[in-house]
């Protein structure tokens, strides 16, 4: 059975991609393995298909509002999890402030 995603996972991963994209946009080098395993580490049961899908439903969000994506996680995935609307909405503000 599938484990649904809370708020507080949500949030650590939003968190984790704009860690990765402030590295991209700097032009320093990272490692999403690195990331992706320490993710999976703490969260049991998680697996690494489903931690990618995630990081595209991250990108998918971003991209709906306009917002830098990071590489390698193409925003393809039309059902994502319509917290990421309220996060992007959150970005944008900040953003524009």
């Amino acid at each position: 059975m599938k484990k649904k995603y809370e708020k507080d996972e949500i949030l650590e991963l939003w968190t984790v991609y704009e860690v990765m994209l402030q590295l991209q946009e700097n032009g320093q080098k990272y490692s999403k393995t690195k990331y992706r395993n320490e993710h999976l580490a703490r969260y049991e049961g998680r697996t690494r298909g489903s931690y990618e899908a995630f990081m595209m439903n991250i990108s998918t969000a971003r991209d709906k509002g306009g917002l830098p994506l990071l590489r390698g996680y193409k925003p393809s995935m039309p059902n994502y999890n319509r917290y990421l609307d309220k996060l992007v909405e959150i970005a944008m503000e900040r953003k524009a402030a």
